[in-house]
This record gives C-alpha cells, structure tokens and sequence, in this order.
C-alpha cells in the first residue's frame, strides 16, 4: 500500500489516554508496517518490533500499548487493536482500487487487440508502398560519410543548413521536424 490511513482524532485519542511519546510513535511506526505488509491480522511480529521501531525500548513501549488497550499481545507478537475498522477500511479500498485498476486495464487491452486487429488490414497495403528511408537521417541512408558520421560531424543534416546540430541529435533546431521519432 502506498499511503497510510490514520483518523484525525488519532493524536487527541493518545493524549486522552496519556500515550508516552515512544508509545505513540512505536503505534505509528507499526501501523506503517501493517499498512505495508497488508497483513488483515494487524499482527506486528515480535521479532520485528526492534527494526520497525525508532524508540530505544519498543517492548516497553508495546507493553505501555497494551495497558492503555490500543494492542493486544498474540503469543510473541502483538496485535493492533486501536482504529482496527480504520485498517481494514483501507484494506478494502485498496483492493477494490487495484481490482477496478486491474479489470479497466484488461478492458483497455481487448478494445486495443479488437482496434488493432481490424486497422492491420487497412494499413499493411498503405504500409508496403510507403517508402520510410525518406525519414531516417541522411547517415543512415548508406550515405557517403558513413554510418557514425554524427561524432565528427555537429552541423545539421538537412541539404544546405549550416547550423550546428543539436546535442545528441542530427539537426538543428529549425529542421528539428526532421528527426525520427
């Protein structure tokens, strides 16, 4: 998930229950990581506690979470039970979200195979007659200089402009139509 979900009332709630500093900030931290895990269990792994948190003590801090009823222990870990509706709100949304993403996405895709399939046949005969050396630059039409003539030469490739060529392109500014795209 790429964005977390916390209720405006969030810190008035901590300061009603007189949440420590490091209780409030392991509580945020390990939201975060609920949020990026995804986990619907609100589980923070006892062995993770340490790395999630920026505090100097976090068991005491999840112990101080647990006496004020914002988490509960589950054997080695902990369980977030302060705002649990909030997680798992966002939980849905973000599935909703990415199931919507993913049928809009396999939509666009059909229309584009059924728009694509029935524009090949009109445009494979326009195609064969159309002669695209016109449009490549002049060194790559066999030209006398050669092939990496651009190293050498910085003037622009359009027949009689002397004006020196673009960074990294083959023509000025005023021929800048010129380039393949």
């Amino acid at each position: 998930m790429t964005w977390a979900r916390f209720r405006t009332e969030l810190a008035a709630e901590a300061d009603r229950d007189r949440l420590s500093d490091a209780e409030f900030r392991l509580y945020v931290e390990a939201s975060l990581y609920v949020y990026a895990t995804e986990d619907d269990s609100l589980r923070v792994p006892g062995h993770m506690l340490g790395r999630i948190s920026g505090t100097e003590l976090p068991e005491a801090a999840a112990d101080g979470l647990v006496k004020a009823g914002w988490w509960r222990r589950a054997g080695e870990d902990w369980v977030i039970r302060h705002n649990a509706s909030t997680f798992a709100q966002s939980f849905i949304a973000t599935r909703d979200k990415r199931r919507r993403d993913r049928d809009a996405q396999a939509r666009a895709r059909q229309k584009r195979r059924r728009s694509d399939g029935e524009a090949s046949a009109a445009d494979s005969a326009a195609d064969s007659d159309t002669d695209l050396t016109t449009y490549l630059p002049r060194t790559t039409r066999g030209d006398e200089r050669g092939f990496h003539a651009r190293e050498n030469d910085s003037s622009c490739i359009a027949d009689g402009c002397e004006l020196p060529a673009r960074r990294a392109c083959s023509t000025c500014w005023d021929h800048a139509y010129l380039e393949v795209r």
